[in-house]
């Protein structure tokens, strides 16, 4: 027997509100899963690292280990300690980009007043380190200073003459700042002396 009228909108009608709930269901599983790619591509994950043959790391985001910023002190000094007039351009310009906007004002003058005697007079200086550096925090948050105490020796040299050689300390102060494209490391130097 065929189906009435009113039976078949009836029947039509159960159908609809089955896939009207399929549709939201479907809708609000398709949000969940936009919603859980959202996170998961913007979640910070760590990055496993090699830092030697022997050792493998993991390195978390926006956390530098003691051992990064120590050498980046190291590597910050031996640029500064380690001139000869023809690579004191060069290790000036390594090392301005890391300094703080502050140490960079009471740092340039001087760079630029020992340019042209260190090129006119044959000045070289080579620094090597004796004994490995003593790393001592201060401060919390983003008031946190590195102060790195390398030791060695610096011998000064006036062309060929060797002029002076001593045992000499460097301290160098940074501090964590965001990276960007000019300094990567996200480690700034905010003060520097001879001791």
């Amino acid at each position: 027997m065929a189906k009435k009228y009113w039976e078949f909108w009836g029947d039509l009608y159960e159908k609809n509100i089955r896939l009207n709930i399929i549709i939201i269901f479907l809708i609000l599983l398709a949000a969940v899963q936009g919603y859980a790619l959202l996170k998961v591509a913007t979640r910070q994950t760590p990055i496993y690292y090699i830092p030697s043959q022997s050792v493998a790391g993991l390195a978390k985001p926006n956390d530098i280990p003691d051992s990064a910023i120590k050498a980046f002190g190291a590597y910050f000094i031996m640029n500064m300690a380690n001139i000869t007039p023809a690579t004191v351009d060069a290790a000036y310009t390594a090392i301005k980009k890391y300094m703080s906007p502050r140490l960079l004002a009471r740092s340039e003058s001087k760079m630029i007043k020992e340019l042209p005697r260190i090129k006119n007079d044959s000045i070289s200086s080579l620094f090597s380190i004796k004994e490995e550096g003593i790393l001592e925090i201060k401060g919390e948050g983003r008031k946190r200073i590195y102060r790195l105490t390398l030791k060695g020796e610096r011998v000064v040299y006036m062309g060929r003459e060797e002029l002076s050689k001593k045992d000499v300390a460097f301290r160098v102060e940074m501090q964590l700042v965001p990276p960007t494209e000019g300094n990567p490391y996200g480690i700034t130097v905010v003060n520097y002396e001879q001791i």
